[in-house]
């Protein structure tokens, strides 16, 4: 889907060490910090490793996003976002409704997810 270009211009466009947008993508550094030590450390459940993973992939999506901002790569930038919206829902569920129907949605919601953003 095309956006206004205007989205892909960013206040900081400095170049740094050879990296475009330097700051817009190292900024993302953390979230990948944060969801490798994560699924290095915890092994809870299925959900709690899904949004680890969906934490670790915005960083890398958002980083490569930024390193060449265009219409086909913020598909990379947006996507790992609503993946980890959708495993909050399936923990909603989880706490609020049925433990195994929280546990059970995730991966439907996961794929609904994917698919529609293939859509």
């Amino acid at each position: 889907m095309l956006q206004d270009q205007g989205c892909h211009q960013f206040s900081d466009q400095r170049e740094l060490l050879g990296i475009p947008n330097f700051w817009n993508g190292v900024s993302n550094l953390p979230f990948i910090a944060v969801g490798a030590v994560g699924l290095l450390r915890v092994r809870r459940d299925a959900i709690t490793t899904a949004r680890l993973t969906e934490l670790f992939l915005t960083g890398f999506g958002s980083s490569y996003y930024h390193l060449n901002p265009n219409d086909d790569t913020m598909f990379w930038d947006r996507l790992p976002m609503p993946l980890c919206f959708v495993a909050i829902l399936a923990v909603v569920v989880e706490e609020r409704v049925d433990a195994r129907a929280g546990a059970t949605l995730l991966r439907p919601l996961l794929a609904i997810c994917i698919f529609s953003f293939l859509l």
